[in-house]
This record gives C-alpha cells, sequence and structure tokens, in this order.
C-alpha cells in the first residue's frame, strides 16, 4: 500500500482543480481570439493563401491545446490510480468533477484504470 500525506493528496486534487480550470480557460480565450483574428482579416482583400495559413495556425494551436488537455486529464487519471492504492483511498478529497464522484466509492481499481494512457 502507497503511504500518502491527507494534506499533501488535498493539496494535489486543489492543484489539480486549478489546472484543469485554467487549460480550459486558456482554450477558450484562445476560440475568442482565432474568431477575433478571423473577423478581423475577412474583408482586409488579405490574399486567400495568407488566411488559409492564419486559420491553419490557429487550428493547430487548438488541437494542440486540446491534446495538452487530454494528457493532463490523464495524469490526473493516474494519480487517482496511485490514490486508490493508498492509505487515503477511501478519502474524497474533492479533486476535477466527474473523478469526485466516480474514484472515491471505494479502494478497489477498475479494469479500465490499469492500462498506461
Amino acid at each position: 500500500m502507497i503511504n500518502l500525506d491527507k494534506a499533501a493528496v488535498v493539496v494535489v486534487a486543489a492543484e489539480a482543480n486549478t489546472a484543469v480550470e485554467a487549460l480550459i480557460s486558456a482554450y477558450v480565450e484562445h476560440l475568442r481570439f482565432s474568431t477575433e483574428a478571423i473577423e478581423g482579416v475577412r474583408r482586409s482583400e488579405l490574399p486567400i493563401s495568407q488566411c488559409r495559413r492564419l486559420i491553419g495556425q490557429l487550428l493547430r494551436a487548438q488541437m494542440a491545446a486540446a491534446d495538452w488537455l487530454k494528457h493532463t486529464e490523464a495524469a490526473i487519471s493516474t494519480l487517482h490510480v496511485i490514490h486508490r492504492h493508498s492509505n487515503q483511498a477511501e478519502v474524497d478529497i474533492g479533486c476535477a468533477a466527474p473523478w469526485g464522484n466516480q474514484f472515491f466509492t471505494t479502494g478497489e481499481i477498475s479494469k479500465f484504470e490499469t492500462h498506461d494512457q
């Protein structure tokens, strides 16, 4: 059994919540920026190649942000696996939804949590 300090577990859970919220907020802000940038050049007589280039760059940034969020989610899931194998397994430490409702009902690990992501 992994021996975790409850205070440290609570701090990590709070930071996970903060990180997820920050990533989603940044994603939303970038969507707004993208919309404004595309609207701004839409009637500027910018060559289509430049418009396409701009849209492609903005899209790649959105895809990278979505990947960052996906990897963060996977890391949080790994932390949950560690938590479930610890002395703190039965303690709901307030992790980001929906994990608080799904992961803290038992110390058992599901078959879906046993593979690397």
